[in-house]
């Protein structure tokens, strides 16, 4: 039997909702097959008890909690995107201005709001004003004229906690949704997989660290396009509250004559055929349902219907749902969102052939909704944000200058570049890694089930809209050939056709698990299993699994082709990581169903073979570090120990991975302890599981191996805190002010732009000035008229040193070679972690006593 990777498991059948049935009846068949066909819609599956999702659930829940909340406390917040998105979300609560966005006093235009005002929450929630209780301080120091302290507490940075944990909620919502429309397109094996396949993958998690808004747009980008999906098949009726199947027209009271086979045969009318309630809570009049003929236990024979019946109050839920969400999404991430969503729908609707079903997703009063949420803030923003740079505004900034001179590679300040081509492409096996290793075993599947995964349904074929209880189906019918197609999607139950009238001799029933299709009657009809698509190239291209395949395959190539062409980051393309992963899991679910052909049998093995190399060639490097390291001296500041190799020019988010030495592995002896246990036993045990045909067991084996490869990359990340972040300085400054060894009205400063040391504004929740930093994020809003005067240049700084208020100024690590040769002798250095130094401009007023030693964290 050939293998469908995207195929319900046929078992499956008698599970959680009901299933799918479809019909397609044309003219002038056979007797006998249209009698087979019908009869086969009577056969009752075995009664089983429904299978809970609880227990899969409760272990993705588990794995999020473990990876994903327990990860927002530590470490504190980063410099640069981490930390500056930080204090936009900060300056809404200290101003109250929802509007528009400031970092450090200055206008920050360049982010929609949505997932600030989400972190604004947050913030408030979770890291409220001062609280005694959250602080290491002594009790004299929260009087009324204490400075403003924010430190840990036991270990734990709650304003860490505060910002993170909307990202965290995010990648639950991913991983829901993920689930859900893997369980409802594919099977229960699938959805629990592309759980999995999220939690663990690196990208996910690695780009999850910092405060940047792809996650969320990610979730809402995917979010409509499953509310596409369920618009455009919206069900027509729903079971009834005690489970009774029945076989009624969810709306057709006036029409009382059963469908028998003969009439189905020279019926020119498309049968519709779907669940509906009980007697009890049926929408049909009681007069009209007691005048329909009645089966021998009394339930409603089935009767040709409308051609599109009403459907339930829940079919016109999912349109606006669709709306609602990429409203958000262009509160989120901006233009690009529209630009994604309606390149993609377009596509799909075009190929498909089904540009005519365009009012299913209520364009002109869904547009109005999506106005009425994305519209506001623009509008709002546009004309509070006016008179900037040669009279530009925000309309000019966001929408000329952030979306479209940005994608041509001609923003304005050009601070950011662009990946090589193939390194793009390539780093994708790394962010999806290890699934990324299954994508060969995937593709031959894929490849091998083009012609039904793209297949068209014919111009001469009706659409015509069925239904499938809680999912919906849309089935094309042929108009001249005569077709008849049965094919089902084993989602429910029990069919809801079980107890109809239509039943036929038992010698008549195909066997439970098949489907019973034609080409033409010149070819003949056949029998194939369930699971594979439909025999028709309409019914292949119209089932809900099949239009997820596609729609998701438009999606993720739209995206990737996109960013390939436009300026890009490296976690730009995050929004195809749920659609590749869930086409990932799909294809592998049914491996572990159906023993695979010799050539995918081959694919899987080069797979694990290379999963099991890796983790051996993982391991014995990190076995040559530890033993490189073992008489070397933990040194808890491992940005002193880095080679500063500048690869990418830090640009990349691993850029940092390649400045490791021998010495810098003395600080990571734990992480690396578990990455090594893990990937020295993780690869085997999934060999040896695989190597016994035991296909899932040796996935959830690999899952396995990945989380504990990411707690110790975790932990990994906490012990490069004192490089990527200023925090301790922030410390070192509450500290000399409570100790009085510092006057509480100094000027802090930063020298060069003010991602360098953006923890340092954020944690001490006060405005810096900049010297030399009217640059990036900054510049085009230090142009407004009434733009604070915190910058200054390199001889403003040395007209005032020594000056005035004390000055403290905070050097990046690029900056002190500069600032050596400006000031000379003339610096006070109070720390030094990492390269990066805080200096003063005069001696302190006494001794420092209480602050702690360079470099070490509070973690």
């Amino acid at each position: 039997m050939p293998l469908d990777p995207f195929s319900p498991r046929p078992s499956l059948a008698s599970t959680h909702a009901p299933e799918t049935v479809v019909v397609t009846v044309t003219p002038n068949l056979p007797a006998s097959l249209t009698d087979h066909a019908v009869s086969r819609l009577t056969h009752t599956p075995p009664a089983s008890g429904p299978r809970s999702a609880r227990t899969p659930l409760l272990t993705l829940i588990g794995l999020w909690l473990l990876l994903y909340v327990s990860a927002a406390f530590t470490p504190p917040l980063l410099d640069d995107a981490d930390a500056t998105h930080a204090q936009a979300a900060q300056s809404m609560l200290a101003t109250g201005d929802w509007v528009t966005l400031h970092v450090d006093g200055i206008r920050y235009l360049e982010k929609p709001p949505l997932p600030y005002w989400i972190t604004a929450a947050s913030l408030k929630l979770f890291a409220p004003a001062l609280d005694p209780l959250r602080t290491e301080l002594p009790p004299s120091a929260h009087d009324p004229g204490a400075p403003s302290v924010r430190a840990f507490a036991n270990g734990w940075d709650t304003e860490a906690f505060a910002v993170h944990f909307p990202l965290a909620l995010t990648i639950l919502g991913l991983v829901l949704l993920g689930y859900a429309w893997a369980r409802r397109a594919f099977n229960d094996t699938a959805a629990l997989t592309t759980g999995l396949f999220l939690l663990t993958s690196t990208g996910v998690f690695l780009f999850t660290r910092v405060f940047i808004p792809d996650a969320l747009l990610s979730l809402l980008l995917a979010f409509t396009l499953y509310a596409f999906l369920r618009s455009l098949n919206p069900p027509i009726s729903s079971r009834s509250p005690n489970h009774q199947d029945s076989v009624i027209p969810s709306e057709a009271p006036s029409i009382k004559t059963p469908v028998t086979p003969s009439e189905a045969r020279s019926s020119k009318t498309p049968v519709i055929l779907g669940e509906a309630r009980s007697s009890k809570t049926s929408a049909i009049p009681s007069e009209a349902r007691s005048a329909q003929p009645k089966d021998p236990e009394g339930l409603p024979l089935p009767t040709v219907a409308n051609l599109f019946p009403s459907t339930n109050s829940s079919a016109s839920v999912w349109p606006y749902a669709m709306w609602l969400a990429l409203a958000l999404a262009v509160l989120t991430k901006g233009l690009v969102a529209i630009v994604f969503i309606l390149a993609t729908t377009l596509l799909f609707l075009v190929w498909t052939r089904r540009l005519h079903q365009w009012r299913n997703l209520r364009p002109f009063t869904g547009t109005l909704l999506f106005l009425a949420i994305a519209a506001p803030w623009h509008i709002l923003a546009g004309l509070r944000n006016t008179g900037g740079a040669n009279g530009h505004g925000f309309f000019w900034f966001y929408f000329i200058n952030e979306h479209v001179l940005r994608f041509l590679g001609r923003r304005i300040p050009r601070d950011y570049n662009k990946l090589p081509t193939t390194l793009y492409w390539l780093l994708h096996l790394v962010w999806l890694f290890p699934w990324s290793l299954f994508a060969p075993a995937a593709l031959v599947t894929a490849y091998r089930k083009r012609r039904t995964i793209l297949a068209r349904p014919s111009s001469s074929q009706n659409t015509v809209i069925l239904s499938e209880g809680t999912y919906g189906s849309i089935v094309n019918a042929a108009a001249e050939e005569p077709v008849l197609s049965v094919s089902k999607e084993p989602r429910g139950t029990r069919s809801s056709l079980n107890r109809s009238s239509l039943s036929a001799p038992a010698s008549n029933q195909v066997p439970q698990g098949f489907s019973l299709g034609s080409h033409s009657p010149a070819k003949g009809a056949g029998f194939s299993p369930v699971g594979m698509p439909a025999s028709t190239p309409g019914d292949a291209a119209t089932t809900f699994r099949h239009q997820t395949i596609l729609l998701l395959l438009i999606f993720s190539t739209l995206v990737l082709a996109f960013f390939s062409l436009s300026t890009n980051q490296e976690y730009y393309t995050f929004p195809v990581y749920l659609p590749l992963l869930m086409l990932l899991a799909a294809a592998l679910s049914s491996i572990e169903r159906n023993p695979p052909d010799p050539t995918l049998r081959r694919a899987l093995t080069f797979t694990f073979a290379t999963y099991t190399v890796l983790g051996l060639a993982i391991a014995a490097a990190l076995a040559y570090g530890l033993w490189s390291s073992r008489h070397l001296p933990f040194v808890p500041d491992i940005g002193d120990l880095l080679a500063h190799r500048s690869v990418g020019d830090y640009t990349l988010s691993m850029s940092h991975f390649f400045d490791l030495t021998g010495p810098s592995f003395a600080a990571l002896r734990l992480p690396a302890s578990l990455a090594l246990t893990a990937f020295l036993i993780g690869p085997a045990i999934a060999w040896m599981l695989y190597a016994r045909r035991r296909f899932l067991p040796a996935i959830l084996s690999i899952a396995a191996t990945s989380s504990v490869f990411l707690i110790a990359a975790h932990i990994a990340f906490v012990r490069f805190n004192p490089m990527l972040s200023s925090v301790n300085f922030a410390e070192t400054i509450q500290t000399l002010e409570r100790t009085n060894q510092i006057a509480p009205n100094n000027e802090i400063l930063i020298y060069g732009d003010q991602a360098f040391g953006s923890s340092i504004p954020f944690y001490l929740d006060r405005q810096v000035e900049l010297v030399d930093g009217r640059t990036t994020s900054m510049l085009f809003g230090s142009t407004f008229p009434d733009a604070p005067a915190i910058f200054l240049t390199s001889a403003d700084l040395l007209a005032q040193w020594g000056h005035g208020p004390r000055k403290l100024l905070f050097v990046p690590l690029e900056q002190r070679d500069v600032v050596d040769q400006l000031l000379g002798s003339r610096q006070i250095i109070l720390q030094q972690t990492s390269g990066k130094a805080l200096i003063t401009d005069r001696p302190l007023q006494s001794p420092i006593n209480n602050r702690r030693q360079s470099g070490t964290p509070r973690l």
